[in-house]
């Protein structure tokens, strides 16, 4: 058993160096409390900073393993606190969008990638910052529309959240149920965007393991954050993963030589 553990780390970490791996399981780490705490977040905080020492394809496939394990612990919390209805809606939308989202991953410069990811990140963190909100509920088509829109987003650049994320946090919905839906609709898009990258054939081996490595910190982390969430300090909740997205998004813009 302890051979087969170290194979596994050695052919891991064998395509990246000691810091790299270290700068994962940071980025890990901080993206499982957002994930706990706020039911979104993984991406945003994860992928930028991943994006710094790995492909943008290698990061995408890290956070689809560790996102698709690490969230279950906490499955029938969310369940319990989710509107099924507006989930199934997303849900088809994305269904749509996430395989035409990664014919563009596939070609895209890992430059424009990092540029966009971050900018487009930066972009939501600011807006739900400054307390742009709206009273109306969306329709059902217009829910549809923005699981659409997070499908290409998610499987183009690996930010599925910002969409959906921005229609809860801004809109008019409770902040228990909004959490609830948010980590749902992410868990599922994990679910199919690993199945579309599986089809494509393009789910590396070694960036898979990297996932796998990284799943037991991440899942911590998770339960971690769960704990710190209550749901009547609700405006320290919504600063606290704005400013964790925020900050991941600013420190990995192509702009320090990373």
């Amino acid at each position: 058993m302890p051979e087969l553990v170290g194979a596994f780390f050695t052919e891991a970490l064998g395509s990246i160096s000691i810091g790299a791996g270290l700068w994962l399981l940071i980025a890990a780490v901080l993206a499982g409390l957002a994930r706990g705490f706020a039911g979104f977040g993984t991406a945003m905080v994860f992928l930028p900073m991943a994006c710094m020492v790995v492909s943008p394809i290698s990061a995408i496939i890290i956070l689809t393993v560790i996102d698709f394990f690490g969230p279950i612990p906490l499955l029938k919390r969310m369940l319990r606190d989710s509107h099924p209805g507006e989930l199934m809606r997303l849900c088809w939308g994305m269904l749509l969008g996430v395989p035409l989202g990664v014919s563009v991953l596939l070609w895209i410069p890992e430059t424009s990638f990092r540029w966009g990811a971050s900018i487009l990140v930066l972009v939501v963190a600011l807006v739900l910052w400054s307390g742009w909100r709206w009273a109306k509920r969306l329709s059902h088509p217009q829910l549809v529309g923005v699981g659409l829109f997070a499908g290409l987003l998610g499987g183009g650049a690996g930010l599925p959240g910002p969409a959906v994320v921005t229609l809860y946090m801004g809109g008019p919905y409770g902040i228990v149920r909004a959490r609830a839906n948010n980590f749902l609709f992410l868990f599922a898009f994990d679910i199919v965007m690993l199945f579309t990258l599986l089809y494509r054939g393009a789910l590396e081996v070694p960036s898979a393991l990297l996932g796998a490595a990284l799943i037991v910190p991440y899942t911590a982390a998770i339960a971690l954050g769960g704990l710190f969430f209550r749901e009547q300090h609700e405006q320290f909740f919504r600063r606290m993963v704005y400013a964790m997205i925020f900050g991941s998004a600013l420190v990995s813009l192509p702009l320090w030589g990373l």
